[in-house]
């Protein structure tokens, strides 16, 4: 029996990011008509409550920049953007490809009901940025032009899209904050940089203004 060998891309190249981005654009497509209610139990609320949970263990100015993004993101009102099922961790080492170059997407364990905008910028804040925590354009076209190949973005969600960077970068920052603040005896649960994810908020935040220039 033949068995296929399937790879983790460290660091897929642009024809990869094209296809990372129309995979997730069919799996949003896919899950238009289901049903079922999944709420985001990482949303606003979460993110507003664990701020002060994490007050105690980082800096003043870590804090403050965490405090000031909240309020910035309470002032969206993203229900003005499409919505559906969103995988909720669309990085690189969540998509798993064969030798024949087609990818299969793993761990649907932050899968819920929000805006899909959001879970795109989940996923070019992982596939597509430098290591010095910012985001290359090539790589964000790439995606983003393979995105809209089965969902062309809405004018709405062009107007919001330095919103849900932010709104991305903050969450993954403040998971990563509790992975390694609050650690947990798992074996499942690997601590990754948030430093990084702080770095690139603050990228986001400092470029706000010109983050609408990587759309395609």
């Amino acid at each position: 029996m033949a068995i296929e060998r399937t790879l983790i891309l460290a660091k897929p190249d642009a024809v990869g990011r094209q296809l990372a981005g129309e995979i997730l654009a069919r799996i949003h497509v896919a899950a238009v008509d289901y049903d079922a209610s999944l709420d985001n139990w990482r949303g606003r609320a979460w993110r507003e409550s664990f701020a002060e949970a994490v007050k105690p263990k980082v800096s003043r100015a870590e804090y403050d920049l965490i405090a000031a993004e909240n309020r910035y993101q309470g002032i969206h009102d993203d229900t003005v953007l499409p919505q559906g099922i969103i995988h909720g961790d669309y990085f690189h080492d969540n998509v798993l490809w064969d030798d024949q170059g087609a990818g299969g997407v793993i761990d649907f364990y932050f899968a819920c009901d929000d805006a899909l905008l959001y879970d795109v910028a989940i996923g070019v804040n992982d596939w597509c940025v430098n290591a010095d925590a910012t985001l290359d354009a090539v790589r964000t076209h790439a995606f983003l032009e393979g995105y809209q190949v089965q969902r062309p973005l809405e004018p709405f969600e062009r107007d919001l899209w330095p919103v849900m960077l932010r709104r991305a970068a903050l969450r993954t920052w403040l998971g990563r904050l509790g992975y390694n603040c609050f650690p947990r005896d798992s074996h499942m649960t690997i601590p990754k940089d948030h430093e990084f994810s702080r770095r690139l908020l603050e990228h986001h935040v400092a470029h706000a203004r010109t983050l609408g220039e990587s759309l395609p």
